[in-house]
């Protein structure tokens, strides 16, 4: 039995943020705290979850996209259920990042990351999403319990985040993955901005695409999310689900 751990969530408003030229996904209008929620696993009613701002296009052929940050609930402690806490030591040796405390997952109970050192002292290595524009994949879910499949699409292209992330096989375990979007933010919202896994305040690559060109990611200091091309090279942390 692993001890309960309490983590104190910070409060604030949802950022709305646009796509930058430059390596940075996207910019952030406002520096104030957000609050935080370990079990989210959908949008809360009410939140203006389609409000977005026009992006700046980086490229004169492709059209600008727009970007939302994921809302979080008004929930200030991270609920626990049976064995473990967010914070602690999960089964593959990283950090749990997420408790499935209302059972909408059938198939985990629980997120972990790769611990700070996955990759060897270096720590997160950058990555481009996908090393070309041409190679088709269709790995565009959002959601909570989506990473596993769009990893497994996205690692079609070689040498990608996705297949490195899933290529990572600490504590002997085979099913790492590349976050999707809102598992990238539930990431960002209890373990980066608690100080924990050795997490970059960095640009992130999440497993999911938003267009044949381009790929979602955040940036872990202030959590903004948005797009950027998928060549880009950009920071990574393999994560893993389990019951």
């Amino acid at each position: 039995m692993h001890a309960q751990r309490k983590i104190m969530m910070k409060a604030g408003r949802a950022l709305v943020a646009t796509v930058l030229v430059a390596g940075l996904v996207a910019s952030c209008s406002e520096s104030e705290d957000r609050k935080r929620n370990t079990a989210f696993t959908t949008l809360p009613d009410g939140v203006g979850t389609d409000s977005t701002v026009p992006a700046t296009p980086t490229d004169s052929t492709l059209p600008g996209e727009t970007s939302t940050t994921v809302a979080s609930s008004d929930s200030t402690i991270p609920p626990t259920t049976g064995e473990y806490a967010v914070g602690d030591t999960g089964p593959g040796g990283g950090v749990v990042f997420f408790i499935d405390a209302e059972s909408a997952f059938p198939d985990f109970d629980y997120l972990e990351a790769a611990p700070a050192n996955w990759n060897g002292a270096d720590g997160d290595p950058s990555v481009a999403w996908c090393s070309n524009m041409t190679t088709k994949i269709s790995a565009s879910k959002n959601a909570i319990g989506a990473g596993a499949e769009n990893s497994s699409a996205a690692s079609t292209c070689t040498n990608s985040a996705a297949a490195k992330a899933s290529a990572y096989t600490g504590a002997g375990k085979s099913d790492w993955f590349l976050p999707s979007k809102d598992e990238l933010k539930l990431l960002s919202n209890n373990l980066a901005d608690n100080s924990l896994a050795g997490l970059s305040g960095g640009v992130y690559w999440s497993s999911t695409s938003s267009s044949d060109t381009r790929a979602w990611a955040e940036l872990m200091s202030d959590g903004t999310q948005g797009t950027n091309f998928r060549t880009s090279s950009f920071l990574i942390r393999p994560v893993r689900a389990f019951k």
